[in-house]
């Protein structure tokens, strides 16, 4: 069945719904980057529901089965670790929109960031930067020549158990630190052979200099498994780890069903992190939003990774890998001969024939629905399309929220992969049978686009930059005081941070490329450096 509804006779859409050759009344749940609502849509186009926080996304929210939202927020008053995907708080909102749950993890040491999971015994698992020093990370066995921040920013897991009055405890953790191996300085403890420890993280894998170097940005639960599923950016891989340990087994190599600790178990997409392999065998570039689920009638499970394609040579596009696994009795995963761990080649990488279409240098999710469909967010571009069986689109959606909150209305163009306005991290579907829609209202409320708004400078609360794209001076124009202004590259280095800052950045210097504007800790924007 095909559904289209234009907002007037005759016109062609050029934002929210573009295509819908599907009979399927599931909705999809967004929040645009960098703006405070977050929409619940069908695939009519219409919204369903909203919520409003008092914080932009940091970056991700799901529906839980009881029908509440639990959503990551941006912080920034109380730490310096900031880059590209930062957090710090997660709230729990009922459905008509009252925050009922905040669990706050942001402070000089430690920050949320990208992602969380909602655990079927009802925690959260979160995963969040701690900041380790100069000192700490020479004496673990990092090369000094490649600390250019003065600090790393290891990731680690926690698992909260929430508080009725808010809050909650930490019953589970994971940390990078207690897992390390390096081949820099003899003197250390973790010194090693770094392929023979594939369990373990190279400290100092490709002279990674920004503090950001592992750049998690993604998890999955596994719960047949008791395992958990993490994409980091930084080494063009996925890993699992055992979550049947305990926080003291999570710390060494030895307890959980699988009998390893917290080692990895599986790692997945660039055998050269673990000193195996070639250049020929790495299959992730930058990856993002990952999608771990069973098999039918298997003991195998798939993973769905939308593979942004950053660092792919010679040509740098995005693409959909489909991965195929298959743990022991132990729960471990099998390598091949040369102890690459397997697969040794996606079970399908998919891509259309305008493979510009999906390309995404950064963001971005996929979801392998049950009908072997794909649904992705191209993220950059705020755009949601799905593709059946055999490639063929048959569902297009543009969210029409810019990053700044102003709605835009048919014929505004959104830009493309390198300057677009309605950047949205990610998507996740649900089927109208999902159980937290059980008595809810989920009567259509229009089209986004056609709604009052703001405009530009008001929605950015009177702030303006211009031009972009800029080959010289940015300019700043604001009603507040500027009291901060940074500018971070898409490696999450900051390159420019300008305190008690000036209304312009000179820009002449910096390399050609997309950058994000950090301004007063709490507005974001995206800026296109040009010659």
């Amino acid at each position: 069945m095909f559904f289209f509804i234009p907002p007037f006779f005759g016109q062609i859409n050029t934002i929210v719904l573009i295509k819908n050759e599907l009979n399927d009344d599931g909705l999809i749940l967004f929040t645009p980057l960098s703006h405070k609502f977050t929409y619940l849509i069908n695939r009519k186009g219409q919204e369903v529901h909203r919520w409003e926080s008092e914080f932009v996304p940091g970056m991700t929210a799901y529906l839980a089965d009881d029908g509440t939202l639990f959503r990551a927020g941006r912080v920034t008053d109380d730490t310096y670790i900031n880059s590209g995907g930062a957090g710090g708080i997660i709230e729990q909102f009922d459905w008509g929109g009252n925050v009922i749950w905040r669990f706050h993890y942001s402070s000089p040491a430690v920050r949320q960031h990208h992602d969380f999971e909602l655990l079927p015994n009802g925690n959260l698992l979160i995963v969040a930067w701690e900041k380790k020093s100069k000192d700490q990370a020479i004496d673990a066995g990092r090369d000094p020549g490649a600390i250019a921040a003065d600090q790393l920013w290891p990731d680690h897991l926690i698992e909260i158990k929430p508080a009725p009055e808010g809050g909650g405890e930490v019953v589970w953790q994971w940390h990078v630190w207690d897992h390390l191996i390096q081949d820099y300085n003899p003197a250390k403890e973790n010194f090693g052979v770094i392929n023979e420890h594939p369990g373990l993280i190279n400290l100092n894998h490709y002279q990674n200099s920004i503090a950001d170097w592992i750049h998690g940005n993604a998890l999955e639960y596994n719960a047949a498994l008791d395992q958990v599923m993490f994409s980091s950016r930084g080494f063009n891989e996925l890993w699992i780890i055992d979550h049947s340990t305990n926080t003291d087994q999570a710390r060494t190599s030895q307890g959980g069903r699988s009998g390893r600790g917290g080692e990895l178990l599986w790692r997945w997409g660039n055998p050269r992190a673990y000193g195996k392999g070639t250049e020929e065998d790495q299959w992730l570039f930058g990856q993002h939003g990952i999608h771990w689920k069973w098999v039918s009638g298997n003991d195998a499970s798939q993973v769905h990774i939308y593979n942004n394609g950053n660092g792919r040579t010679p040509v740098i596009y995005s693409t959909i890998e489909t991965v195929e696994i298959s743990p022991d009795v132990s729960r471990r995963y099998p390598t091949n001969t040369e102890g690459v761990y397997l697969p040794e080649s996606p079970r399908r990488t998919f891509y259309p024939n305008d493979n510009l279409s999906i390309y995404a240098p950064l963001f971005s999710n996929v979801i392998g629905m049950d009908d072997d469909h794909l649904l992705l967010c191209v993220g950059p571009r705020g755009t949601f399309i799905e593709y059946d069986q055999v490639g063929d689109e048959v569902w297009r959606y543009i969210s029409p929220v810019t990053e700044t909150g102003r709605i835009l209305t048919q014929g505004d163009p959104i830009g493309d992969h390198q300057a677009s306005l309605n950047s949205v991290f990610s998507l996740q579907y649900y089927p109208r049978s999902f159980s937290g829609f059980k008595n809810r209202d989920l009567t259509p409320k229009g089209v986004i686009e056609l709604e009052q708004t703001t405009s530009y400078e008001e929605a950015a609360f009177h702030l303006k930059i211009y031009p972009n794209p800029v080959s010289s001076t940015l300019y700043l124009e604001s009603e507040l005081p500027l009291k901060r202004i940074q500018m971070i590259d898409m490696r999450g280095l900051i390159v420019s941070d300008q305190m008690h800052a000036t209304t312009t950045v000179d820009v002449r210097f910096y390399t050609p490329g997309i950058y994000w504007c950090i301004i007063n800790e709490q507005f974001t924007y995206k800026i296109l450096i040009i010659r």
